[in-house]
């Protein structure tokens, strides 16, 4: 779990379903996020660049040929808590 993460550019709904987000934590650089199913959830709480939420993941290589590598694999998200 990461608390109080930046989302770095406006999110990205994929094939509307799914949710892709540029994350930074502690003053790191940009970390990829998939958020399988996720896309309602992004609306729901109004993600735009600059909103901070806490976020449940898992560390994973996407394997795509074009934008392969590390990436996290969001499990959940709320907005972060003070």
């Amino acid at each position: 779990m990461a608390r109080n993460t930046r989302i770095i550019s406006a999110p990205r709904i994929m094939k509307e379903r799914h949710l892709r987000l540029e994350l930074a934590h502690d003053g790191t650089g940009a970390t990829r996020a998939v958020g399988w199913d996720m896309a309602a959830r992004s609306s729901e709480l109004g993600l735009t660049q600059g909103t901070r939420i806490d976020v449940a993941y898992r560390i994973r290589e996407n394997l795509h040929p074009d934008f392969g590598g590390l990436e996290i694999e969001l499990c959940g998200i709320r907005p972060a808590s003070a």
